[in-house]
């Protein structure tokens, strides 16, 4: 399989390539479609929590938002994994 990246693709993949950490730009590839992956997942998850809190609220469920610890949560969640 081929890729015929935009410049400033080209130029950011040649920047990564550069670090030493990848092999080939396919190397480089296969991380970021994993890295995608995980955030796709992790948004979804975050998703799904909303949607949750915001049937329970409908349902007279829910206590006032501390507005920090949300954010601090969510921060903690849509951190990279090493």
């Amino acid at each position: 399989m081929s890729y015929t990246f935009s410049p400033d693709l080209d130029r950011l993949v040649q920047e990564k390539m550069a670090t030493g950490i990848y092999g080939t730009p396919e190397e480089l590839l296969v991380q970021a479609i994993h890295a995608l992956d995980e955030l796709e997942r992790r948004h979804q998850l975050l998703r799904d929590e909303v949607q949750t809190r915001i049937a329970k609220a409908g349902k007279g469920m829910s206590r006032p938002l501390d507005i920090e610890s949300f954010k601090a949560a969510a921060r903690a969640q849509l951190r990279p994994t090493e």
